[in-house]
């Protein structure tokens, strides 16, 4: 005869089961959208308050203005599942300032991708470590932000990670790093990305020390950098990207331009680059530089007028594995527009099937726009 449950038994069942379920997504069920105003007004008086008070899963959205004074820097996350955000989405309309007086925002609890901060510039961060974000242990969602002004002693002047974040969308200008790199530094973290971000203008600090302006991993660390740009920035003594200790970086669909330092990219110590489908030009430093059993490979890239080409570093050389040393024919590259000519080398019609080169696709015709006058114009057209 098979065996029944009795009645007692199976409510028993029953409700572990439903406890089960309300543990599982209570949380979620419950979360809740908290602001925050510069002045001290909304549902709390700081952002840190806001923090302090919010379960996981809850949103706090921070009203327009300009975030200062305590609680409204070093603002720490406490290993809690929470979404960062400006009302409208807009960074140029929410910052958080920090006076030099500090870094922003501090996580070291193993925050996941689900913790996440979007939509807010940070600017005037200033601390040893890190000016703008420190993770320690943590790999959150860092989206559509901007940083200005951020710098640090020795560490990153924008945000310092160490684990798997995510950053996306976001704009670095004017940050400073101390030993490490003046946007973003990547230490002893497993496979962080960084895509879709635009660093201009960071440099390192001046510091005779110092290794890198835009972006650095180091230390045991991963990184792929996709889509990204790299222009205007400067380093007096090191490189605009630099992989050190054992760490690897592949970049993809990326363009470097413009940068002022003795070397576009520096990998040491067992480190490696990988580099495809991507755009070095007129960059004042030589292309690469390899040390300490160092590696730089690639396919698909387009190394032109820098300080010097296709060092022997590479794997392969122009004319191999889909490279070229072309003039990429941005649009207007000293307006800081680097997109593509519809008859440049670089667009998926002329790369020799390699598809788009760089991280901007076609986006003006074969003759550049340029500056008249109506004087011109009437000579031009004169009979």
């Amino acid at each position: 005869m098979p065996k029944v449950l009795d009645s007692s038994r199976f409510l028993l069942f029953i409700l572990s089961f439903l406890a089960l379920l309300v543990s599982s997504y209570g949380s979620s069920a419950h979360a809740a959208i908290v602001t925050v105003a510069p002045d001290g007004s909304g549902d709390h008086a700081t952002i840190q308050d806001a923090v302090n008070q919010a379960r996981q899963g809850d949103v706090i959205e921070l009203l327009p203005g300009v975030f200062r004074g305590e609680g409204n820097r070093e603002i720490d996350f406490l290993g809690k599942r929470i979404e960062l955000r400006s009302r409208d989405g807009d960074p140029r309309l929410c910052s958080i300032d920090c006076e030099s007086q500090g870094y922003a925002i501090v996580m070291s609890r193993s925050e996941g991708r689900g913790t996440a901060v979007r939509g807010i510039t940070i600017l005037n961060g200033l601390a040893g470590p890190v000016g703008g974000i420190y993770l320690y242990g943590a790999s959150p969602t860092i989206e559509n932000c901007h940083f200005y002004n951020n710098a640090a002693e020795f560490g990153a002047g924008a945000i310092r990670a160490d684990g798997s974040a995510l950053i996306s969308e976001c704009y670095f200008e004017g940050n400073r790093g101390g030993y490490g790199a003046g946007g973003v530094l990547v230490e002893t973290g497993d496979n962080a990305e960084i895509t879709r971000c635009t660093f201009v203008g960071n440099s390192d600090y001046g510091n005779p020390n110092a290794v890198g302006s835009a972006i650095g991993v180091q230390s045991s660390a991963s990184a792929t950098v996709r889509e990204c740009v790299v222009a205007s920035n400067t380093a007096e003594n090191g490189a605009a990207v630099f992989v050190a200790f054992e760490s690897s970086c592949e970049m993809l669909e990326t363009t470097i331009a413009d940068n002022e330092s003795d070397l576009v990219f520096l990998i040491v110590a067992n480190s490696t680059l990988r580099l495809s489908n991507s755009v070095v030009a007129f960059n004042s430093g030589a292309d690469v530089r390899c040390d300490a059993q160092a590696t730089a490979s690639g396919n698909c890239n387009n190394l032109y007028e820098n300080g010097a080409d296709w060092s022997p570093c590479w794997n392969s050389g122009p004319d191999e594995s889909g490279n070229q040393q072309l003039d990429p024919l941005f649009c207007d590259a000293e307006a800081g527009d680097y997109s593509l000519r519809s008859d440049s080398p670089c667009s998926p019609e002329y790369s020799n099937g390699c598809g788009q080169i760089g991280a901007f696709g076609v986006e003006c015709g074969a003759t550049p726009i340029q500056e008249t006058s109506w004087g011109n114009l009437k000579w031009n057209f004169r009979e």
